[in-house]
């Protein structure tokens, strides 16, 4: 959606960043993946959990397989994945104006790196960069690298502003939520 939208809008775009993308459709395990979905719902979310969060993840894989039956079914998986197979992406790439960075973990299951390497060929003016680690999920592994990589780009090659302190416990908080336009 992302991708769609920079190409369609490209003057609304100053920056994309696209954590662990690919095109799924083109991946192998993508397809092992959508037979064992048709075949068995259960195992299926046991192991897409586990390619997506890493194989190490443990009891945290099991909650992610759960939340994903009780969440949707297989016949909605089986839509979404439809829809998102229909969407031709690489005829797209090339018409992405903004600078582009793509963050992927090199350790993951479900997205292989080649794969990556192919979408980001395909985006002029994009960048790569690796980070290690197995899972999907940003939160799992190293975010300092990922939020390095992420202010480098939205800064342009300035320096990212410091983290504030967070305020002490019972201090004064504010949270400014905006839609920025223009």
């Amino acid at each position: 959606t992302a991708l769609l939208y920079a190409a369609r809008h490209p003057d609304t775009v100053s920056r994309l960043v696209l954590w662990c993308h690919s095109l799924t459709a083109q991946t192998g395990r993508g397809q092992t993946l959508r037979t064992l979905r048709e075949a068995d719902w259960e195992l299926f979310t046991e192991a897409a959990a586990h390619a997506s969060l890493g194989w190490s993840a443990g009891e945290e894989v099991h909650r992610q397989a759960v939340y994903l039956r009780e969440c949707t079914t297989a016949e909605v998986a089986r839509a979404i994945h439809g829809a998102l197979e229909e969407f031709d992406s690489p005829t797209i790439l090339s018409h992405v104006r903004s600078p582009t960075l793509v963050i992927h973990r090199r350790q993951t299951a479900i997205i292989e790196v080649e794969v990556v390497k192919g979408l980001v060929s395909g985006i002029p003016n994009a960048r790569l960069v690796l980070l290690e680690g197995d899972s999907i999920l940003p939160w799992m592994g190293d975010m300092e690298a990922a939020r390095a990589a992420i202010d480098e780009c939205l800064c342009e090659g300035e320096p990212a502003p410091a983290i504030a302190e967070p305020a002490a416990a019972g201090g004064l908080c504010t949270i400014l939520f905006t839609d920025v336009e223009g």
